[in-house]
């Protein structure tokens, strides 16, 4: 009934809603540590590193200054070489396994409808409009340019700027991926419900 199918949708959004919410705010948390480790590495000093014991400051300092030939040698290491080795494990860039298994749980879904209409007999015209506004436009392109966006934010805005109000960052960011997602998904079904013709420009 038109209730029960309202209530899936809202279940879905509010499913995507929360989840995605979780998502938002591992990704900022993790952000924040690599740009935290980023700023220690550019600004490391080894005279501020502590031991609890002077034997062992004593030990260590002659250990460095044995390998790297004295205490600025490393310093500058630290600085340069290892921060350099330590990038790519650093980059930004989403994760293309977990852009993929995104996909998968969007292309499954719609894919069940898809069996469906396919076995309800549905023309041709039809299956080809779900195809590319739904498949191929809402759970690859759109998909694809939200997961890129959410990454970009999260890692833009992965500061503390609110203090204790910064889950304020996260609330905005996913309300916008949401409100995105809500709006691409609408215009891919008004597509669907129209013609071949606009689902193709969509």
């Amino acid at each position: 009934s038109g209730n029960e199918y309202r209530f899936t949708i809202y279940f879905a959004y509010g499913t995507f809603y929360v989840l995605n919410g979780f998502a938002t705010a591992l990704l900022r948390s993790n952000y924040r540590e690599k740009h935290h480790l980023r700023r220690e590495l550019r600004r490391f000093d080894l005279n501020q590193v502590s031991c609890m014991h002077e034997f062992d400051r004593t030990f260590i300092y002659s250990a460095i200054s044995k390998w790297y030939g004295s205490k600025e040698a490393f310093t500058e290491f630290v600085r340069q070489d290892l921060r350099q080795d330590l990038e790519p494990s650093l980059a930004k860039r989403f994760p293309f396994k977990y852009l993929l298994l995104l996909m998968a749980a969007l292309v499954s879904t719609s894919m069940e409808f898809f069996v469906a209409m396919w076995k309800g007999g549905a023309p041709f015209e039809s299956l080809l409009s779900f195809a590319l506004a739904i498949l191929l436009g809402v759970d690859v392109f759109v998909a694809t340019c939200l997961s890129v966006t959410m990454n970009y934010l999260t890692d833009r805005f992965a500061a503390r700027r609110f203090g204790r109000f910064d889950h304020v960052q996260t609330f905005l960011i996913i309300s916008f991926i949401a409100a995105f997602f809500y709006y691409s998904n609408n215009l891919a079904v008004a597509a669907y419900a129209s013609s071949l013709e606009h689902c193709i420009l969509f």
